[in-house]
């Protein structure tokens, strides 16, 4: 998202998700000879053992594999010194790129016919300075009828460099000169790689087919995902939502179970989402209720070059803009990976419900902004 000045740390608790099981009801004894006996709808409901609890659906199983330690390992990699704060464009954002290449392989996820290499390189910065790159790969739908169908989940994996080539959006501190950008956006990566993972775990894949998008140059004006709106290549026209992940890494202290998202009423995705995410515990809400800020930033992050688009699309954060943002000290060691992993099992699973179910999210009146 773009530099604004917000302040206040925020440092989550682990909540478990809770799964009730049902267990079965022992039929009593037989009643002694001389009791009158029951009538016969009487006895049946007596010997009917008691109704099961929810069968737990297969995705929530299949999010269990979304651990602390997961994406823990992926933001460590991308937040590295050794990056140099992934700017766009440089080799530390080319490694970054990698790292994400390999994770796709590793997690099982195809490269698009049209990017064999899992990557559409071009001049992301806009300046002629060099290449670099969107990361993308596909997992199929296996529904025929609606496969041609496509759910993007994403995250922005460039962020500011270094003290040395900053220009304006960082606040540095003595002695450190690399924006590692942890939570902004590397828990955003590691959370898409986490919702990528947890769908291949399935039996079967989601009926629509789903896209997993790594984008460069979000800190330099959102030029990746405003590439791929304007070079998809996967068809934009059967894209029918747009998960963006932003900034995941530090849930709220005194509510750690709950994610927000942006422009949550500006269409019928926020209360899919929400709804799936109430099932294992996790609240979803507007921005707007976690701060007036956070109601207010629809249109600051990739989402927004697909909402412009005509496309069903926002963003996911959890906390608040805090005094971490775009400065050096946002790093590993800052993050609350275990409520963050929580957090990523719902969205998951909210993923899930729109790539698998029946309807196919919608604007709401007057929700849909204007064509760019």
């Amino acid at each position: 998202m773009p530099s604004l000045d917000r302040r206040g740390r925020v440092l989550g608790v682990l909540l478990a998700i809770a799964c009730d099981r049902a267990q079965t009801e022992a039929a009593p004894a037989a009643a002694p000879a001389e009791t009158k006996a029951a009538p016969a709808e009487t006895k049946a409901a007596i010997a009917e053992p008691s109704v099961p609890a929810k069968v737990e659906p297969a995705i929530v199983r299949a999010a269990e594999v979304i651990t602390a330690a997961s994406l823990k390992r992926v933001v460590e990699a991308l937040a590295s010194d050794a990056l140099g704060g992934r700017k766009t464009p440089s080799g530390g954002l080319d490694a970054a790129a990698q790292i994400i290449v390999d994770e796709y392989k590793r997690i099982g996820v195809a490269a698009p016919e049209a990017a064999s290499a899992y990557v559409q390189r071009f001049d992301c910065s806009g300046r002629g300075a060099g290449s670099s790159s969107n990361v993308v790969a596909v997992l199929r739908g296996s529904d025929p009828a609606v496969a041609s169908q496509t759910v993007i989940v994403s995250a922005h994996y460039d962020h500011l460099g270094s003290t040395a080539d900053d220009e304006g959006l960082g606040r540095a501190e003595p002695g450190d000169t690399i924006f590692n950008g942890a939570n902004d956006d590397a828990s955003g990566v590691a959370a898409m790689l986490g919702v990528a993972e947890a769908l291949t775990k399935l039996p079967t894949p989601p009926r629509r087919t789903v896209v997993f998008l790594g984008f460069c140059g979000e800190e330099l004006g959102m030029r990746g995902s405003k590439w791929w709106a304007e070079h998809p290549l996967v068809p934009l026209a059967d894209t029918i939502a747009v998960v963006n992940l932003e900034m995941l890494g530090r849930p709220e202290k005194d509510r750690p179970a709950r994610m927000w998202m942006t422009g949550k009423a500006r269409t019928t995705m926020g209360d899919v989402m929400a709804k799936a995410a109430g099932e294992v515990g996790v609240e979803l809400v507007d921005g707007g209720e976690v701060g007036a800020f956070m109601g207010k930033l629809f249109d600051k992050s990739d989402n927004w070059s697909f909402a412009q688009k005509g496309v069903v699309a926002h963003s996911i954060s959890t906390g608040v803009i805090d005094d971490l943002y775009h400065s050096v000290d946002d790093e590993t060691d800052a993050l609350d990976f275990e409520p963050m992993a929580v957090i990523v099992r719902a969205i998951a699973v909210g993923t899930w419900r729109i790539a698998d179910g029946a309807d196919v999210p919608q604007w709401s009146a007057d929700g849909r902004p204007a064509a760019n």
